[in-house]
């Protein structure tokens, strides 16, 4: 159960970085004014959790695993 917690726990850390980045990306990309925090806002609203879904196999303890490599030290 901890595993999973802890791969849960990771994949929101990583999409979340994700996010980040492709905000960064987009944010010039939308037009200055009276809806430019909305609309960055809508979009970090929508891409966190289509992330977060398209990556839920992740989730298992095959991401805790991953850290376990001997490469990772």
């Amino acid at each position: 159960m901890f595993k999973r917690c802890c791969g849960w726990a990771l994949l929101m850390f990583f999409t979340g970085l994700a996010t980040a980045w492709l905000r960064g990306l987009v944010d010039p990309l939308i037009p200055a004014g009276d809806w430019h925090a909305m609309l960055s806002g809508l979009f970090v609203v929508v891409a966190w959790p289509a992330l977060t879904w398209s990556l839920r196999a992740l989730a298992s303890p095959h991401l805790i695993e991953l850290f376990q490599l001997p490469w990772w030290l």
